[in-house]
Formats: C-alpha cells, structure tokens, sequence
C-alpha cells in the first residue's frame, strides 16, 4: 500500500503532514510511553520522532515502511530519554506504578481516543510488566500492525529473532492475563 500523504508532503504538500500526524500520533504516543511512562514526555518524543521525518525526508514509498521508520525513531529517541535521566527514569517507575494501579487518566483517555475495546485495553496494561524486549516486539505487532520483519527492523534483530521472541512473549502475556483474570482470545 502507498503512502500517500507522506509522498505528497515530499511533493511539497504541508497539509499532508497533518493527515501523517493524525494517522500515527496515537500509536506513537502508545508505545513511546511503554517507555516513559508519562503522555507529556510521550507527546515530546513522538513530536520529535515527526520532526526528523519531516527534516531527513527518507526514501519510503509503502505504508510499511512509514510505520516502520516512525516506530524506529520513536524507540529510539524513547530509550535515549529514558537512559539519558537518572531522574527521567526515576520519575518513569513512579507512573508506571500509577498505570498498573489503573487509574491514570491520560492512559484511559489515550485507550479511548484509540478505541481499543476490553481485550485490548488489557492485553496493553499487561504488556507494561513484561520484559522489554517482549513488550516491544507484541506492542509492534499487535498495535502498530508491523508484520516479524518490519518489528525486527524497528528492533535491529533478524525477523527469526523477532518470531522467537514474540513466540515467547504471547506466552508470558498470557500467564499475566490470566493473573488478571482474562481467559478470553488466543494471542
């Protein structure tokens, strides 16, 4: 699939940038705060994620790719930030315990904004106590839509490395949504 709004912004069309923002901010925002833990950091860093696409303008000429580009800079400006701060990370623990609480407000205002029903919602809260490496590779595929291969680019693996690992990882989603209760779907 071609993306289009991304072809017209290099074409010189400003507006197309929005139509960029309006399809992506949100799932930005969902996995840069798998890392921060905090929407206003989030906002920063996916802002800043935009920001380079639009200044380095890559060669991308399918919907994969865009997701694919955007996802990348996004974890990548996400782990910067939170290796950067002794108390950017400090300060990302304490909300991650408010979010496990299940009362932070701008998660539940994200999650409705996504309109991401029960399973959803909760299959998200889980992936917050799993290991990072198996948090991003089922965040990759299951909310951004990346196929193995696209995930294994975001996370510089082989797309094996990226099977493997979400192989691994449906595992343990299930055991935490069990802990919570959840016997729904197969993931």
């Amino acid at each position: 699939m071609e993306c289009e709004s991304y072809l017209r912004f290099l074409d010189g069309d400003q507006s197309a940038m929005q139509e960029i923002v309006e399809q992506y901010w949100d799932i930005m925002l969902l996995y840069v705060n798998t890392y921060v833990h905090s929407i206003p950091d989030a906002e920063d860093i996916a802002e800043d994620a935009l920001i380079q696409l639009a200044a380095e303008q890559p060669d991308l000429e399918e919907e994969s790719q865009l997701k694919t580009y955007l996802m990348k800079n996004c974890r990548k400006l996400a782990q910067d930030a939170v290796k950067g701060t002794p108390q950017f990370k400090a300060a990302a623990e304490k909300e991650l315990q408010e979010w496990e609480s299940n009362d932070n407000v701008d998660l539940m205002m994200l999650e409705d904004r996504m309109k991401l029903d029960d399973s959803k919602r909760l299959m998200h809260r889980a992936l917050l106590r799993l290991k990072r490496k198996y948090r991003d590779v089922l965040y990759l595929h299951y909310f951004v839509g990346l196929s193995y291969l696209e995930s294994a680019t975001v996370l510089n693996c082989s797309e094996k490395q990226a099977a493997s690992t979400a192989y691994q990882a449906r595992l343990e989603l299930k055991k935490q949504m069990e802990k919570e209760g959840y016997f729904g779907e197969k993931l």
